[in-house]
């Protein structure tokens, strides 16, 4: 499967900028930060642009500020809480 899945290590704010085209599926599990923005939604923001509509996104911890983004009408997303531990969120892209 090493030809469907790019894994990429060091800070996902510099390593997932360019994705290289649409993506179908992101998992993101970032984690709260002191004063700002989580990680979570600071990748979302970056690669919501790189995901091909109808694309997956799945985020553990459900950080409220991500929530935010992703419930959001005007950032192109659909998404739901799963009922897994820690507030798994799905979402789907539909713009």
């Amino acid at each position: 499967m090493a030809h469907l899945v790019d894994l990429r290590q060091g800070d996902a704010r510099d390593t997932l900028r360019d994705l290289g085209g649409p993506v179908d599926v992101v998992l993101i599990d970032g984690w709260l930060g002191g004063e700002g923005p989580s990680l979570a939604r600071q990748v979302m923001e970056i690669v919501a642009p790189q995901i091909r509509s109808g694309g997956l996104v799945m985020n553990d911890n459900g950080e409220a500020d991500y929530l935010d983004f992703v419930r959001d009408p005007a950032n192109g997303f659909r998404s739901m809480s799963l009922p897994l531990k820690g507030g798994t969120e799905l979402s789907v892209k539909i713009g």
